[in-house]
């Protein structure tokens, strides 16, 4: 509609929903855990055609009515009112360092869909960094599903095994599935991204393109696990009010874990694969460095 009347489309109170239940007064749990970051991830590359896009709010510091001190309480912001960042923040922190150039035209099939008949995994691909600079593949993956309230439809995302394949010449292709099996996920092809169980075998190979992949690459998470500042509060009691020594450990609780993963060669077909497990409301971040102006399949 914005764009038959020419006029911009400003999204101004984007949020993971409102869904806190009798009695919480604020948006609920869910936007102090992972599920939000999941929602970012996965909602975000839907919205490439806005303008503006504003998350409601920036901090737990909310003026309209009350204020409350208490660290944690369903608040609608990415900080707490101590200046923790919740797992939202850390959501758009890893978007905010996306490739300027996107990998299009991503159509994603799951082969066992567990969420109305479609995946809970959603996947985007960019190369580059955010200034414009290099070549290096961005993989930004979410396991998420709405919970009750959100959706008349809620589903309760599964633990995954997200297998990525970076074919040449045929463009990163990514399955999922348990025990190593392909059973479902998600494939990328230039110039699109198609799931479903592809063997190695039929996928198309020029050995003029075959590249030097590197051995790993690097993995960041956000997960209830891993970058969960309100469980490291509710471990300390879930106290009302914090001394410092508390604060600087919800500070560090909500740091996303760095490691790395292995990068395997497939010898047949030359395609790099490597495997990431997505928990529930789970999102990875995965950084693939290439030599700048290396050609490149997509």
């Amino acid at each position: 509609v914005a764009t038959q009347a020419g006029k911009p489309l400003f999204l101004t109170e984007y949020k993971d929903g409102l869904q806190g239940g009798p009695g919480t007064g604020f948006g609920g749990r869910h936007g102090d855990t992972a599920y939000a970051s999941a929602f970012i991830v996965h909602t975000v590359p839907q919205l490439a055609s806005v303008e503006v896009l504003s998350w409601w709010g920036l901090s737990d510091i909310l003026e309209e009515n009350w204020m409350i001190g208490r660290p944690f309480y369903g608040g609608y912001g990415l900080l707490t009112v101590h200046g923790v960042a919740k797992p939202a923040f850390r959501a758009f922190e890893l978007l905010a360092g996306a490739g300027t150039r996107r990998v299009s035209s991503i159509r994603i099939q799951d082969e066992a869909p567990g969420y109305m008949r479609s995946s809970t995994i959603s996947v985007l691909v960019t190369r580059g960094d955010a200034h414009g600079g290099g070549d290096d593949i961005q993989i930004f993956l979410s396991n998420f599903g709405p919970e009750p309230g959100a959706s008349p439809k809620p589903w309760q995302p599964a633990a995954r095994n997200v297998t990525v394949r970076l074919a040449a010449p045929a463009g990163v292709q990514e399955n999922d599935g348990a025990n190593g099996s392909w059973r479902r996920g998600l494939g990328l092809r230039s110039p699109s991204v198609v799931a479903g169980a592809v063997p190695t075998s039929e996928a198309p190979h020029d050995p003029r393109l075959v590249r030097r992949w590197p051995s790993s690459a690097l993995l960041r998470r956000i997960d209830d696990a891993s970058t969960a500042p309100r469980s490291a509060w509710e471990r300390q009691g879930a106290p009302d009010y914090l001394m410092p020594d508390q604060i600087a450990q919800l500070h560090a609780a909500s740091e996303m874990p760095t490691s790395s993963v292995e990068i395997f060669v497939d010898a047949g077909s030359g395609d790099a694969v490597l495997t990431v497990e997505l928990p529930p409301y789970g999102v990875a971040h995965v950084s693939i460095p290439l030599p700048a102006g290396e050609a490149t399949p997509f």
